[in-house]
């Protein structure tokens, strides 16, 4: 079976952002995910009811960054077609973002994947065998003393240990995307 997973983060909105990106919407509408999952720092439901509206049907998984009040896990462990991938805000790597520290985070988690965010900017890439995934700011917002980032996000087809990972990210009304493909094998049990 097919999963078609987006990938949000770091919408400080409303707040810091007065909207969320209407083309990564409409792409979110487009690409009609099965499930999204939020890396943190949305701030308010606001956001995913915005989110639902867009993919009607998907089921939404976030955890909690460390400007959210809402009551939501700090860490998740999803098991998709055979393949273990951790989700975490990622404020404990230092500087944010530190590639080795989520890194080791993942392996403590027994993942194959973890899905981050906290530093703003998008990264979809390996890290040793693990495969790491930040979607970046849905809204663009840099952190504080930061330059401001392009809004962002990254849609994950996974299908049989195939990962398609397509990254998008909104730079002067342009909607840019660029697709990597990883292999990761299921764990055999």
């Amino acid at each position: 079976m097919v999963q078609r997973i987006a990938v949000l983060g770091d919408s400080h909105f409303p707040g810091r952002a007065r909207e969320l990106p209407e083309k990564i919407l409409f792409a979110l509408r487009k690409f009609s995910p099965t499930l999204v999952i939020f890396t943190g720092d949305a701030t308010s439901g606001e956001t995913f009811d915005k989110i639902a509206k867009s993919a009607p049907g998907a089921e939404i998984k976030a955890v909690k960054g460390e400007k959210d009040y809402l009551d939501l896990p700090t860490e998740l462990v999803l098991e998709l077609e055979g393949v273990k991938m951790g989700v975490v805000h990622g404020e404990f790597a230092k500087p944010p973002g530190n590639k080795t520290e989520i890194e080791n985070y993942g392996r403590s988690l027994g993942v194959q994947a973890i899905i981050f965010g906290h530093s703003h900017k998008l990264f979809v890439g390996r890290a040793g065998k693990l495969l790491l995934v930040n979607p970046g700011s849905f809204t663009g917002i840099p952190l504080p003393g930061e330059e401001p980032e392009s809004p962002s996000a990254v849609f994950l087809t996974l299908e049989f240990g195939r990962v398609s990972a397509r990254s998008l990210v909104l730079s002067k009304g342009r909607l840019q995307e660029t697709t990597e493909e990883f292999v990761i094998l299921p764990e055999i049990r």
